[in-house]
């Protein structure tokens, strides 16, 4: 009620408002629905329907006289209680704007400005600029303004967080973080599902989804949780360097990798040059045909030439494509067979909780670990955790707490 503060600022003791009571249930005139929304009818001064002698006779030779008037229609608000409730918090707050609690104190404080003469100066967008504090909702700034303002500047106030439903509506929810209580809460529960946690079959699992996540703070945060939630490390370096050792940067390597170099076998002999992460890629071509034969040949390279030294081995062998379930069985056994039972397979590709039991259960696969992405960091069966807060309590000066 812009209009209304407006005209109190400028000294005025009344207002007229017509129009104003004319949406509400207790007008006389009747309320119709044009267009599909509801509408009252409203009767401004010196229109037809308002005409009447006793409002308009001047007397004397002059009789009737109307002035040019309104007939015509505002859009319906209900009941006049609410209405009025409602404006008169709008005001308040428009009041509280300026700095003002009172009328008179409105007259004194307000500065009015002729549209003509404001000169806009455009805000610059500045995508270096980095305040935490503004990551808030504009109200919580009017709110507080208003509370300053009415003397509440150091009251004390009590709130209740909860969240209306468990993920996925499973039994239960990890209360995770405390900045980011809800981002938290929502990867640290589905990573327990991931991992098995939840159904006491723990399994290894890396976080494997930072470029896929919903910018690069989910990326970072969902890292972290994913690790509170039973995760043995995570793809994203900057995880480990602001979350410490706890939150281990691990990986493999990628396709790219392999294709860059003239032999998938050129590709594997020059990543093990990196002693203490041998872990390759076997589908960039042909897991059995051209990947295991490879890794066969670049370990049997190793230990010829470094036959003392245990960890110059090839540590694990990724697969991330085709049938999982089916390549790790076979892997397994022609591995062991080879004589390597010490190869580690891991398998990644658009996983989540229920692919991972199915295979494990159903198809019997034999994976030491998992590479689990988009479906972890976006918690992408149920993306989003329900988490409220409510006032229930505020301080009283003498230390004793009124209900909400």
């Amino acid at each position: 009620m812009l209009v209304i503060t407006l005209a109190l600022a400028m000294g005025a003791d009344f207002v007229m408002l017509g129009r104003y009571f004319a949406r509400f249930d207790e007008s006389p005139t009747n309320k119709v629905r044009i267009n599909g929304q509801y509408m009252k009818e409203y009767w401004g001064e010196g229109s037809n329907r308002a005409r009447n002698w006793q409002r308009y006779d001047l007397g004397g030779s002059t009789k009737l006289s109307f002035e040019e008037g309104v007939d015509s229609y505002v859009p319906y608000a209900g009941p006049l209680a609410d209405g009025v409730q409602t404006t008169l918090y709008k005001v308040k707050s428009t009041m509280c704007n300026c700095g003002a609690l009172t009328i008179p104190e409105l007259q004194q404080k307000a500065k009015l400005t002729f549209m003509n003469e404001i000169k806009v100066e455009p805000y610059i967008p500045d995508e270096d600029y980095d305040n935490p504090a503004m990551v808030v909702d504009f109200y919580e700034f009017t709110m507080a303004n208003c509370l300053f303002l009415h003397g509440f500047k150091d009251t004390t106030l009590v709130f209740d967080m909860f969240f209306r439903k468990n993920p996925d509506n499973q039994g239960y929810s990890i209360s995770a973080g405390q900045r980011k209580l809800n981002f938290h809460s929502l990867i640290a529960t589905k990573a327990t599902r991931v991992t098995g946690l939840n159904t006491h079959t723990p399994r290894s699992v890396m976080e494997f989804g930072t470029r896929r996540a919903q910018g690069e703070s989910a990326g970072n945060d969902g890292a972290y949780a994913a690790v509170l939630g039973g995760c043995i490390g995570t793809a994203n370096c900057l995880a480990e360097m602001k979350f410490g050792a706890e939150v281990k940067a691990v990986g493999t390597v990628a396709h790219s990798f392999i294709e860059f170099f003239p032999t998938e076998f050129d590709a594997f002999k020059a990543f093990a040059d990196n002693p203490d992460s041998v872990s390759l890629l076997l589908d960039t071509y042909n897991i059995m045909e051209s990947g295991l034969p490879n890794l066969i040949k670049l370990d049997d390279y190793l230990i010829e030439k470094y036959p003392n030294d245990p960890n110059r081995r090839v540590k694990s062998a990724r697969i991330d494509s085709g049938d999982l379930a089916r390549g790790s069985k076979r892997l397994r056994k022609a591995l062991d067979a080879a004589g390597k039972p010490y190869i580690k397979l891991v398998a990644s590709n658009g996983l989540d909780e229920k692919k991972i039991a199915n295979m494990e259960l159903y198809e019997h696969a034999h994976f030491d670990s998992y590479g689990v992405g988009e479906n972890l960091i976006t918690s992408a069966s149920d993306p989003v955790f329900g988490g409220v807060y409510k006032l229930v309590a505020v301080k009283k000066p003498d230390g004793s707490y009124t209900p909400r």
